[in-house]
């Protein structure tokens, strides 16, 4: 009889812990979050004098199986003047770049070869500065999606914006 109420005990421990693993283990499960990585575009800022030419960069960060972009990139043109622009970490047979007035909207797309990139510069728009105004001219994006290799838009994205500082102060206080 000892034996019977031994051998039922041990075999009621046993299944008592392996049901509390599994719980355990669902509850860890239940408690780990997913992380979600935003891809992100960014205009970068600098200084700059009246007269100069100058080259904004584009940066991507975190970037994984993006297939498609979609941006205007707006700028003030009584501040600068539109000059062109040099593809980096994107190919050219699969960007398309216009300049219509005061903005230059890019479109790019390759779901053969998605982009993963934790950061780089994906493209520089170059400008000259034709004001002798001290002044911040901001750099902004509009019309903006990014896509995976399927075609979906990846949400959320961020996208931020820069500033030109034209014609800084430059004197030295007394």
């Amino acid at each position: 009889m000892k034996n019977f109420v031994s051998s039922k005990l041990k075999r009621t421990v046993s299944y008592t812990l392996a049901l509390l693993m599994i719980f355990s283990n669902f509850i860890f499960l239940l408690t780990v979050k997913a992380v979600v990585v935003t891809p992100t575009l960014t205009i970068g800022s600098q200084s700059a004098s009246n007269g100069d030419s100058i080259s904004v960069l584009l940066t991507a960060n975190d970037f994984t199986d993006v297939g498609s972009m979609t941006f205007s990139v707006n700028y003030d043109d009584s501040h600068l003047i539109y000059t062109g622009y040099a593809l980096v970490s994107i190919d050219s047979e699969d960007t398309t770049v216009n300049n219509p007035g005061s903005k230059v909207s890019v479109v790019w797309e390759d779901s053969i070869n998605p982009l993963n990139l934790e950061e780089a510069i994906i493209m520089t728009i170059n400008f000259d500065v034709i004001t002798e105004e001290s002044v911040e001219s901001n750099v902004t994006f509009s019309n903006t999606e990014i896509g995976d290799s399927a075609g979906e838009e990846i949400l959320p994205s961020t996208f931020t914006d820069g500033v030109i500082t034209l014609n800084p102060d430059e004197t030295v206080p007394e």
